[in-house]
């Protein structure tokens, strides 16, 4: 049997903690609930209550698909380069379960009280899983390389093409 490691327990519970704080609040939650918000913070689209756990449990599924493709990428990947970079995808998709754990808990909240309460705290967020996914990435290891293949210089009766001629580069093949 095979040991389930910290970090699975992690986002297993950052995944679970939405659904019982849904399930506790769904009593009190209105009929009709906010689903999407303008700029400022106020709604501007309603749905039905039942709409917060479908929502819930797409936001839930698509953490855990990351997260586990992310985890499994180096035993998938055909070339086997992408066992290099393990520990790079598995923080990755830790970023990303994160990320998406407070999107869901201000979703959440914003359904029972009708406003996003910390708007200003959504671009601070995404702009910090940015900066942390820009710090990792030099980190990865590249797996597959792009044929370049070769620009065509010169047309019949010696007219340049490409690069050469856009930008004046002298090209030696």
């Amino acid at each position: 049997m095979k040991k389930i490691h910290l970090t699975d327990w992690i986002v297993f519970v950052l995944v679970l903690v939405p659904f019982i704080y849904l399930a506790v609040i769904y009593p009190q939650l209105p009929d009709t609930v906010p689903t999407h918000f303008d700029i400022h913070g106020k709604a501007d689209q309603f749905s039905q209550k039942n709409t917060v756990w479908i929502l819930t449990s797409i936001l839930g599924a698509t953490s855990l698909g990351i997260y586990y493709l992310l985890k499994f990428l180096p035993r998938i990947d055909p070339k086997k380069n992408a066992r290099y970079s393990s520990p790079v995808f598995k923080k990755i998709g830790m970023a990303v379960v994160l990320l998406l754990f407070f999107i869901t808990t201000m979703f959440i909240r914003a359904a029972q009280t009708g406003v996003i309460e910390m708007a200003g705290y959504i671009p601070v967020l995404i702009g910090l899983f940015f900066a942390f996914m820009g710090n990792l990435m030099h980190s990865i290891k590249p797996n597959y390389s792009a044929h370049r293949g070769r620009w065509k210089v010169k047309k019949p009766g010696g007219k340049r093409t490409g690069w050469q001629a856009n930008y004046g580069l002298p090209v030696a093949y």
